[in-house]
């Protein structure tokens, strides 16, 4: 694929890897299930809606029944995912972003934005389309799944034939809302060689394979789109008709879908030209028998692989709602599959079809009609390390859990930053003292994937019992890396697991010299902490050593520290610093204001504020910490999220 998506990804999804037992994963937060495979096993996901469209939840095993070209199998993996988005948290999840990421989290989506198949102008009677009406449509469409994603979902913005609005992923929705602000209508030159269909279906199936091989979290496709691929209905075709170089597309784009494993939906622009900005539904109105109300076309892409189709404006709105249901609690099934059958609906070469049945009343199943078996891999003769190969994913590996903090500091009279980078590596718990070999990287790249900065540590960290059941190790190391966008990715092997993981976050370095105003991010410390390792000696010009803990009970101590910067290029003068801290409800616990005086910053330019959370004093559930620096100018804020237990 021609774009950086596949050089630099950025930030964690939900993760599931197969197996036939479950067993905690041992991560903050929600703890996916990993299934332990010792035979060649499928993963398929599943959806279960009741009557009224909502999820079904707390089904067991015995609930489903799976079979694969008519022949009932038994299933040998089951767990159940539930993954929150924007509206079940407080509202202020819709403009804050997690400052530590960790591959154990939410959805993760690609808003393709096909401006192939939308014209610059199009006729509507008797008079013209204008451009602007198209692109405020697709702009409101994208808008509201990005004010819905949660705060550990990750999308990537693709425009099937403009490359210069695709993001890679992250769960910044600022800067997704800037890739999608540059879409723009084309018109494909009449010379170009390819139908707009043609070329829609091929960025899709591009998509698809850069997707395949990363079946450890549920992937979502929300195509916006007048026009999504649907397959022949008869194939071959007549031999008097011949072979369509489209249809031969199309069905290289439903082979890539079905062997990936992704789930399409199409939201077609051109119907909801009259969309106006419209929030989700209510979700405390009353339910009605709408399981069944979004559907999609016969033999189209949405349809073959789980989704559906949203094309009226009165659907929208709920339908945004639907999807966010459907893609954020589900149940994995894992089975291992026959030899293969031929069948009717093996239309597509290699295709295995499935049903999935649910044995309760009024049960809607929603879930892929079927699925390619991935040819074996061949092993390279010359292997790299596994913490190298765990680096090289489009998404991250979830094997071995870990989770990731990234700070950046100006360095006085330098052009290039410290970037203080903790990870943290989760095992399961062990009930005595033993040590670990842990081969740990990180590494930077810019958005066209250039490295700039790596580093490799073998540690031997000593794993101890731990009261929260997983044994904890955090790796605190820096980087020298210069003012700009950078994708941090970290790594690491530990020989007591035998597997690898990765994590993988962005970090924007301000230019410090240059910007009126500017903070460092917010770097937490906390006591008690997980087992701590440096590796090499730290800059004396830390304030603390960090963590990425972010659970606090009351009797625990913790510190943020964050340093303030003023540009040289006009006089120091006078900041105000605001911290806030608001519980879920949105409500204020702390508001409190202190000014820093222009002599505070000296020579350097800088200042330091350490602000003493009162965790004391807080109730349960989450919270959200903001640091705003004012002066002259707008004000700059970096944010933590914590939870006190």
């Amino acid at each position: 694929m021609r774009r950086a998506l596949v050089q630099v990804a950025a930030f964690a999804v939900a993760c599931t890897c197969l197996a036939r037992d479950v067993a905690p994963a041992g991560a903050q937060g929600q703890k996916p299930p990993t299934f332990r495979a010792t035979t060649d096993i499928v993963q398929t996901d599943v959806t279960v809606l009741g009557p009224d469209g909502r999820p079904m939840r707390g089904l067991t095993m015995a609930d489903f029944e799976l079979y694969e070209d008519g022949e009932r199998l038994e299933l040998l993996g089951f767990a159940e995912v539930s993954i929150p988005d924007a509206d079940d948290g407080p509202a202020w999840l819709r403009d804050s972003s997690a400052d530590v990421r960790n591959a154990l989290g939410g959805r993760v989506f690609v808003f393709l934005l096909d401006d192939a198949q939308v014209p610059y102008l199009m006729t509507r009677g008797r008079g013209f389309i204008h451009p602007n009406e198209r692109i405020a449509a697709v702009t409101r469409i994208a808008e509201q799944f990005i004010n819905r994603m949660g705060p550990d979902d990750a999308a990537a913005v693709i425009c099937v034939f403009d490359k210069r609005c695709d993001q890679d992923f992250t769960s910044d929705r600022g800067r997704l809302r800037a890739a999608v602000g540059k879409f723009m209508p084309k018109s494909i030159p009449p010379g170009y060689g390819a139908s707009p269909y043609k070329v829609s279906a091929n960025m899709t199936m591009s998509i698809a394979r850069m997707l395949d091989g990363q079946a450890s979290r549920r992937r979502t496709i929300i195509y916006i789109s007048p026009s999504l691929p649907t397959r022949p209905e008869i194939w071959p075709p007549p031999a008097s008709k011949g072979m369509s170089l489209e249809d031969i597309q199309v069905l290289a784009t439903f082979k890539s879908a079905m062997s990936s494993g992704i789930t399409v939906y199409g939201v077609n622009p051109t119907l909801l030209l009259s969309l106006k900005d419209a929030l989700p539904a209510d979700p405390d109105a009353p339910e009605s028998e709408q399981a069944l109300k979004y559907s999609a076309p016969p033999r189209s892409l949405s349809l073959e692989t789980g989704g559906f189709n949203i094309s009226r404006p009165d659907q929208f709105a709920e339908g945004v709602t639907q999807i966010f249901r459907e893609t954020g609690s589900y149940y994995l099934l894992g089975y291992e599959p026959p030899p293969k059958k031929d069948t009717g609906y093996n239309m597509i070469g290699g295709l295995r079809s499935l049903e999935v049945r649910v044995n309760r009343p009024g049960a809607v199943v929603k879930a892929r009609r079927g699925y390619i078996a991935p040819p074996p891999r061949a092993a390279p003769k010359n292997p790299p390390a596994a913490a190298t190969s765990a680096l090289a994913g489009v998404l991250p590996k979830t094997d071995l859990p870990l989770r990731v903090n990234v700070v950046p500091f100006a360095l006085p009279g330098e052009r290039d930053s410290l970037v203080v980078v903790t990870v943290a590596i989760n095992q399961p718990p062990t009930d005595s003292r033993i040590r670990d070999q842990i081969d740990v990287q990180i590494r930077a790249f810019t958005p066209h994937g250039d490295e700039r900065a790596m580093k490799r540590m073998q540690i031997d960290p000593m794993l101890a019992p731990s009261r929260d059941g997983a044994a904890v190790t955090e790796v605190v190391a820096e980087l020298r890396l210069k003012p700009g966008v950078y994708a941090i990715r970290a790594s690491a092997y530990s020989e007591r697991m035998g597997t690898a993981g990765s994590v993988f976050a962005d970090v924007e370095i301000p230019d410090v010299a240059k910007a009126p105003l500017a903070l460092s991010g917010i770097l937490l410390m906390a006591v008690p902490r997980p087992e701590s390792v440096t590796p090499e000696p730290l800059s004396q010009m830390l304030p603390a050593v960090p963590t990425t803990r972010r659970e606090f009970t009351r009797t625990a101590v913790v510190r943020a520290h964050v340093r303030v910067y003023q540009g040289d290029r006009a006089a120091a003068a006078p900041v105000t610093i605001r911290t806030t801290i608001l519980d879920g409800t949105g409500a204020a616990v702390l508001d409190r204001t202190e000014s820093l005086a222009a002599d505070r910053f000296g020579t350097t330019r800088s200042a330091d504020v350490r602000i003493d959370v009162p965790v004391g004093a807080l109730g349960v559930g989450a919270h959200r910490l903001r640091i705003e620096a004012t002066a002259a100018g707008a004000p700059v804020h970096r944010d933590v999220q914590f939870v006190m237990k």
